[in-house]
């Protein structure tokens, strides 16, 4: 929803799709300047996307620009994007400027040779900067919205993880932790992304006991970054 709206305000017309397979069968049909793609996705990985479109049997859809934003900032893993035929990567949480300076290069047709990480901060639970930066650039009202949904998000990502425990399912677990992650960085909120990453790093443990703590921890969390974040909308 924020890369919408950050790409709508320049003017930009964006498709959004759920999944790596609606990607597949919407460009069956439509005819794009550039893709942005995740690395991880709920079916198909990112790695697998990029592949397949750089095989399309069709040359004029095979060569459309692709630009990976993710939450994983290893350069292991961004390298390997580059090389299964992405045209550049950014980490989130995505800088607007930097996002439109890429996609100028991209669209005009210039080569980019360089990939952009992020490392956020380890605390503190709310990182303010961020959250200014980001009023900046999509506006108090946007920006409200975005903060509202955000909070529908957590509420979403508690019950999820909770159901994911509770059948012992530690692939949702994981990728519900992962998507989670996406939120946490781009709203500034360190200490839930920390978290998150612990639980979705620990989830591929096939579930050990530390992980009830780790839920504890990210409801606090959750329930605290909620707090200071309505604080927050107040005062702007």
């Amino acid at each position: 929803m924020l890369l919408q709206e950050l790409l709508s305000i320049d003017g930009h017309r964006v498709t959004a799709i759920d999944n790596g397979k609606d990607c597949f069968n919407i460009l069956q049909t439509h005819t794009f300047d550039l893709i942005l793609t995740d690395l991880r996705m709920p079916d198909i990985d990112g790695l697998s996307i990029i592949q397949a479109i750089r095989t399309w049997p069709d040359p004029s859809k095979a060569t459309i620009p692709i630009l990976v934003l993710t939450a994983d900032a290893l350069q292991e893993r961004l390298t390997v994007a580059m090389k299964a035929g992405a045209n550049a990567v950014l980490t989130k949480p995505v800088e607007l400027n930097r996002l439109r300076t890429l996609l100028a290069k991209l669209l005009s047709g210039e080569s980019v040779t360089d990939t952009q990480i992020n490392i956020p901060c380890a605390s503190p639970l709310l990182n303010q900067e961020i959250l200014t930066n980001m009023l900046h650039s999509v506006g108090h009202q946007r920006m409200k919205t975005i903060c509202q949904r955000f909070q529908q998000t957590c509420r979403q990502a508690i019950q999820e993880m909770e159901a994911a425990i509770l059948q012992r399912d530690h692939h949702a677990l994981a990728h519900t932790a992962h998507r989670f992650t996406s939120s946490a960085t781009h709203l500034g909120m360190s200490q839930l992304l920390s978290i998150a990453q612990e639980i979705e790093k620990k989830s591929h443990e096939q579930f050990p006991d530390k992980i009830s703590a780790l839920m504890d921890r990210f409801k606090q969390a959750v329930q605290d970054a909620q707090e200071q974040l309505n604080q927050w909308l107040l005062d702007i």
